[in-house]
């Protein structure tokens, strides 16, 4: 036995709505023959349609002016193209040499107070050379040598 849900009779009426529809619509549309025939008959009563301009269509003209203004875009782009440049190296430079003659005239109260002992040793750059003095070579091999046996003490423990 099968259960009886009361969306079942809705369904039932929607699809009915649904089928009363449709067939209206087909008796309101015509057969897609007879609207055929009917537009090759009114064709072949008509005459084609002339469509009349003002002006007459001419063909294109070269100019002088066709020609210039391409060739001064060309000039105008070879000329961007071709400028010297500034080298972007030396304008940081520039820009960091300006920079560091501003910045050292700026003096404040508190630059004391940044000043630490022994300063002056991080801002100059170590000289190395030979040193002036020269040390005595030591053997210091591990190799044990019989003088140096008999010269060492012995433990009495």
């Amino acid at each position: 036995m099968t259960e009886h849900h009361p969306n079942d009779d809705t369904d039932i009426a929607l699809q009915r709505e649904f089928d009363a529809l449709r067939a209206a619509d087909r008796a309101r549309t015509p057969d897609f023959a007879t609207m055929a025939a009917r537009a090759r008959a009114i064709a072949e009563v008509t005459p084609p349609a002339v469509v009349a301009t003002s002006t007459p269509i001419r063909r294109w003209q070269s100019s002088p002016l066709t020609w210039a203004i391409p060739a001064l875009a060309a000039a105008g782009l070879a000329a961007v193209l071709l400028m010297p440049r500034q080298n972007a190296d030396a304008e940081f430079e520039t820009l960091v040499s300006d920079w560091s003659r501003t910045s050292a005239s700026i003096r404040t109260p508190t630059d004391e107070l940044l000043a630490l002992p022994g300063d002056q040793y991080l801002r100059t750059t170590p000289m190395l050379s030979t040193p002036s003095i020269t040390l005595p070579s030591v053997d210091l091999s591990l190799e044990a040598t019989p003088s140096s046996r008999s010269s060492r003490p012995e433990n009495p423990s």
